[in-house]
């Protein structure tokens, strides 16, 4: 029994192909009614096919990617005209290491404490002497006699002086580096090693050192070259005795200085100064006394006071200078 088939409503339609006499590529050109002519179909974007697969990367159209552009905008247009800047947080810095000084170290802190044990135990193995110095200095200055006239005699008084010198050195040595630290405030390199801080004191009190052989070499020779030995004794001598009374005056104001830190010690630092600045100007009083004495020209003097007191001090300077 033959019968007829009725073709079904959901089947592609018929398409027509153009058969090309050569070459192996064929293109499909769909019909009028083909549905994949839509305007979502891959074939209206025009794309090509080909059997070389090799080339196949080559028939995809070139698409150029725009930049996107951006632009500056104010606060407002991003959070609204309503919004408001609020109160910012202080953000505390980051936590940096102490800044090295010269009085900072251990060694210092010793010293000072040293300075403070020999200076009592000084006072009391001396106390005599102490009150015999301060009988000296201001009972002569009072009678206009001349302090060298006794102070030469005894060795109690010439030990009593080489101690007094030795401690004079080391608290001069520790209040120049309290003072460089206190009125100079800055940072110490970290290239400088730690021992050289550590002893900076002592190598303050050893420039100190040079400084009074110097002195003391320069007045034996022009004694003995002027044949003036006597006057140069007695000057020298008058120097180690008010350089005495400097170190046993000024030495309870540094230990105060040392004690306090460096931005509230100013204060002690002037008045350990001035005391002895007043110290060194007694002094330089009593050797001008002293040549008048002598019926020594005036200004044999000042050549004392500018080659002997001056002089090495302008030379420092000019040395920390360049």
């Amino acid at each position: 029994m033959t019968g007829t088939q009725t073709p079904r409503s959901d089947s592609l339609p018929t398409r027509t192909t153009d058969e090309q006499p050569t070459g192996g590529a064929v293109t499909a050109a769909p019909t009028a009614e083909s549905p994949l002519s839509g305007s979502d179909s891959l074939l209206s974007s025009g794309l090509s096919f080909s059997d070389d697969p090799w080339h196949a990367h080559d028939s995809l159209p070139a698409k150029t990617v725009a930049e996107p552009a951006y632009r500056n905008v104010a606060p407002q247009e991003v959070f609204g005209t309503a919004s408001f800047r609020a109160a910012g947080i202080p953000v505390p810095p980051p936590a940096a290491a102490p800044a090295r000084t010269l009085t900072g170290t251990p060694a210092f802190e010793i010293l000072v404490l040293l300075l403070t044990a020999a200076y009592a135990i000084f006072l009391y193995r001396h106390l005599n002497d102490i009150v015999l110095l301060f009988r000296r200095v201001f009972r002569t200055r009072a009678s206009r006699e001349r302090l060298t006239a006794s102070s030469g005699s005894g060795n109690n008084m010439h030990r009593f002086l080489n101690i007094a010198a030795i401690f004079g050195l080391l608290f001069l040595g520790a209040a120049t580096i309290k003072s460089i630290d206190t009125l100079l405030p800055a940072e110490i390199p970290d290239a400088w090693p730690y021992e050289l801080l550590a002893a900076s004191s002592l190598l303050a009190a050893l420039l100190w050192a040079l400084i009074a052989a110097y002195q003391s070499l320069l007045l034996k020779t022009v004694g003995t070259v002027t044949l003036a030995m006597l006057l140069t004794d007695q000057i020298w001598m008058l120097k180690r005795t008010y350089f005495a009374l400097a170190a046993i005056l000024a030495t309870p104001l540094f230990l105060l200085l040392a004690l306090v830190p460096s931005n509230l010690g100013t204060s002690w630092l002037y008045i350990t100064a001035v005391g002895l600045a007043i110290t060194a100007i007694l002094c330089l009083r009593e050797t001008s006394q002293l040549f008048l004495v002598k019926k020594i020209p005036i200004l044999y003097w000042f050549l004392y006071l500018c080659i002997v007191e001056i002089f090495p001090f302008s030379l420092l300077w000019l040395i920390a200078t360049r």
